[in-house]
């Protein structure tokens, strides 16, 4: 827990620094999230379900399609495709920071920044913990994330493709892809679409 507190407390601290342009910004954020990569690609037994998942990685690997049990079709082949199972925590935690960087770029403000990281490591359970525990529901999540930009462009069927990529790693994100959509839409929110929805 000190490792995780520290790790908080660093990257808060590297967004107090000002950020007078855009691309400042964009700098600050990619070092302050480099804490975060290194503490996720390297992390060891981390999670309730590590090691179901690094069974899950051996059992591809020595006994092929028929380990894929109830794993998503996406998730199996991606660990068919890999060398390791550090390779797959590497490039699982390499997609998070992508989509944390996206996500504080586009929708949370320079100044702000600061809070947001705040907010991102206060709720840890709900962020930084489960997106390391859960891997598959992590890279669904990293991809929903990324998807939001094309609904503010209004480009839905981008959307969808993103989403149904998601949807071979965790298909929950099947239900949670109508809320992303509502919620980033830019429309108001009424009574109505909360009944609806």
């Amino acid at each position: 827990m000190a490792v995780y507190w520290t790790l908080a407390i660093l990257t808060v601290l590297i967004n107090l620094f000002p950020a007078k342009t855009q691309k400042h910004y964009s700098v600050r954020l990619f070092v302050s999230l480099i804490p975060l990569f290194l503490f996720g690609a390297l992390r060891v037994d981390f999670g309730l379900d590590y090691g179901s998942y690094e069974d899950f990685f051996d059992s591809v690997k020595f006994y092929g399609f028929s380990a894929i049990g109830r794993m998503e079709i996406g998730y199996y082949f991606l660990n068919m495709l890999l060398p390791s199972f550090r390779s797959l925590l590497v490039l699982q935690t390499l997609l998070i920071c992508i989509a944390y960087y996206y996500l504080f770029k586009w929708y949370v403000p320079a100044k702000y920044g600061w809070m947001g990281f705040v907010l991102l490591f206060l709720s840890g359970p709900f962020t930084i913990f489960f997106m390391f525990s859960g891997i598959r529901n992590s890279i669904a999540i990293s991809i929903l994330i990324l998807s939001t930009h094309f609904i503010h462009e209004r480009k839905i069927i981008h959307f969808a493709g993103l989403i149904f990529i998601a949807y071979f790693f965790h298909n929950s994100v099947i239900f949670m892809a109508p809320i992303a959509y509502l919620v980033a839409n830019n429309k108001q929110i009424t009574l109505k679409w909360i009944v609806v929805w």
